[in-house]
């Protein structure tokens, strides 16, 4: 047992009982007690933009390691890549595992993938940059001129998507295609 403020005539008289309990000769064990004096330097405070960066720094991991919690399966099976940069998180989708060729509309199999992201970026500050890709293969139809259009339709079709969480707000979402 130990003690930090001790009556010395209770402690000594519940010292016989307490050695008999445990079968200990003694238990009583002077300590002296000195006191300690904690000597505080001044903490240094950093420059605002050195404190902004921290913020954004600690902000970027915390999104990084939500993500990668919630996407474990599908970044080990390779239907999602996530790579970090300096001010960005990038979520990619390789290949043919969001969109069907020259399609605008999501694959199935991706949308619990969305869902795990909707959740995550819902939580999380900043703006939302969805970009749309697509193959090298020129398109020319009725509903897309270009890939330019195509592209800029599945990053829309992604962004409706994603909106269906009502916590992201709309203002804080960018749509590209490239």
């Amino acid at each position: 047992l130990s003690f930090s403020d001790v009556n010395s005539d209770k402690f000594r008289r519940n010292a016989g009982p307490i050695s008999e309990a445990f079968n200990v000769k003694s238990i009583i064990q002077r300590i002296p007690l000195q006191p300690k004096v904690l000597r505080l330097r001044p903490r240094e405070i950093p420059r605002d933009s050195q404190r902004d960066d921290y913020i954004r720094d600690v902000k970027r991991a915390r999104l990084v390691g939500d993500l990668k919690r919630s996407m474990r399966a599908e970044i080990g099976r390779g239907l999602v890549e996530l790579e970090v940069r300096e001010n960005s998180v990038i979520i990619r989708f390789p290949d043919k595992s969001a969109f069907s060729l020259g399609s605008v509309d999501l694959a199935a199999r991706i949308l619990p993938t969305l869902d795990k992201i909707a959740q995550v970026i819902a939580a999380a500050d900043g703006a939302i940059r969805v970009a749309g890709h697509t193959d090298d293969r020129p398109i020319s139809t009725p509903k897309f001129r270009s890939n330019w259009d195509l592209s800029a339709a599945r990053a829309t079709s992604v962004v409706h998507y994603l909106l269906r969480d009502q916590r992201i707000r709309p203002d804080r979402v960018v749509v590209q295609g490239f």
